[in-house]
């Protein structure tokens, strides 16, 4: 089974997702995406039990958890990037491999795990570390960048979220490094993020998760948080409080002051692993600012965090999906941020495009519905309840705009028309777009978005 076929499963272990969304994130065309469930279906067949299904154009697969880890059990060889990530974390973790040892554990030729270590060597050596082999040993790592430090937490977050697929001889791995339970650590660490009130994602959760073994393997670094300010200091006081009472005894005092200094770090936007990725992700969230013309510090630093894990996630194929439904508005700003993440050589999953957006979508229509005072509705037909009823639910949600509700075009002049900030005309709508609030709420904000991009 390939590594399409892989991530395909991976992605419907965790969501149900539509075809236009699968294919977008494999990078392949949705008669690909059908060749590869047909081929998935007929190993599924085989294992007797369920198979993948398409409905309304959404792919799901209902398994028990038994007949989850029956299939992830047949499924017993590792792609060719999970075999160069298990080699690398483990020559980088334990400093030594013996290749003819990882052959017979991969159960694959001498060439083809030849073929992995030269790209885990490739990958140490382009960044600056060095490994030397000794005839009838193995090879040893006798120097490693603080580059690929970064790439070995990454790779470790990847087998973290994974946890639940990984294979006997990728879960012993990871078993092997840590001396926790991933899924007690993870609740303690949302519950730390909870208590200071901070925002949080899969992806953060996974990297302060490994950042525990990578606390046990590189003890050279000094954890110190440098500030003056009394706000500042405050608040690094409160983390501490925090991640202490939490942590207790399960966390270790290293452990802890690792914590401390990256849920400040990232808090503040001051410090990640990759600080080139950063750098370019403050400029695209500059860039998407200047053009939708909106402005929020505390919406610049949720997004940077969420755009800098995002492209992350899409550089290390961290395969983690949701599915999305996109508005006509949302397709307005997703083409809008396509253009800017292309002009920087960027990818994103579209689910982490589409939560930049929606976020960013909000604070648009926040600051630019306050210009709008006078909106006509025209309706398809007359009923005096249903009207009562939709000025009512207007009113409550838009208090400070003027509604006229008419039933068409016929009765008003170009004159009248110009009197408002905007014209619905709703006449033409049927009941698979909603109902009629929701049909004008979604054109009050199409109306709100498609001004600005025109306008920028």
């Amino acid at each position: 089974m390939h590594s399409t076929m892989i991530n395909i499963l991976k992605t419907l272990y965790s969501t149900k997702i539509s075809k236009e969304n699968l294919a977008h994130n494999l990078e392949i065309k949705e008669s690909g995406l059908l060749k590869n469930v047909n081929l998935i279906n007929a190993f599924l067949k085989d294992l007797k039990v369920n198979q993948i299904e398409i409905e309304n154009g959404v792919l799901k697969l209902k398994l028990t958890k038994n007949h989850w880890s029956k299939v992830f059990k047949k499924i017993d060889t590792l792609t060719f990037e999970e075999k160069v990530d298990y080699l690398y974390i483990k020559l980088v973790y334990y400093e030594f491999i013996n290749l003819e040892e990882e052959r017979k554990l991969l159960d694959i030729s001498r060439s083809s795990i030849n073929r992995c270590f030269t790209a885990v060597k490739e990958l140490l050596e382009n960044h600056g570390s060095h490994t030397i082999y000794s005839t009838g040993k193995g090879s040893r790592l006798v120097s490693l960048s603080e580059a690929n430090k970064h790439i070995f937490i990454v790779k470790l977050m990847k087998l973290i979220l994974e946890e639940d697929i990984l294979t006997p001889l990728q879960r012993d791995l990871l078993n092997g490094m840590k001396d926790f339970i991933i899924k007690i650590r993870l609740t303690k660490l949302v519950a730390i993020y909870k208590c200071l009130k901070l925002p949080i994602t899969t992806t953060l959760l996974s990297f302060l998760c490994a950042l525990d073994i990578y606390s046990k393997r590189f003890q050279d670094n000094i954890y110190a948080i440098e500030e003056n300010d009394e706000k500042k200091l405050e608040k690094i006081k409160r983390i501490k409080n925090v991640v202490d009472i939490i942590g207790g005894i399960n966390f270790t005092e290293r452990y802890k002051e690792i914590l401390v200094y990256y849920i400040y770090s990232i808090a503040m936007n001051k410090h990640y692993y990759f600080e080139d990725r950063l750098n370019t992700s403050n400029d695209i969230i500059e860039e998407l600012f200047k053009v939708t013309k909106i402005y929020c510090e505390d919406l610049k630093k949720f997004l940077l965090q969420q755009l800098y894990f995002g492209m992350v996630k899409k550089e290390f194929n961290i395969f983690i999906l949701r599915n999305v439904e996109l508005n006509s508005e949302d397709f307005i700003l997703l083409n809008l941020f396509d253009k800017i993440l292309e002009k920087y050589s960027q990818k994103l999953n579209i689910c982490d495009k589409y939560l930049i957006i929606s976020y960013l979508k909000k604070e648009i229509i926040k600051k630019n519905i306050i210009d709008i005072e006078k909106i006509l509705i025209m309706v398809g037909e007359v009923n005096t309840l249903r009207q009562l009823s939709l000025e009512k639910e207007l009113k409550f949600h838009f208090p400070k705009i003027k509604f006229s509700i008419d039933y068409n075009y016929l009765n008003l002049g170009k004159k009248n028309k110009k009197n408002y900030n905007l014209v619905i005309d709703d006449s033409k709508s049927t009941l698979r777009e909603g109902d009629v609030f929701y049909r004008i709420k979604k054109a009050i904000e199409r109306s709100i978005i498609r001004k600005i991009i025109i306008e920028s």
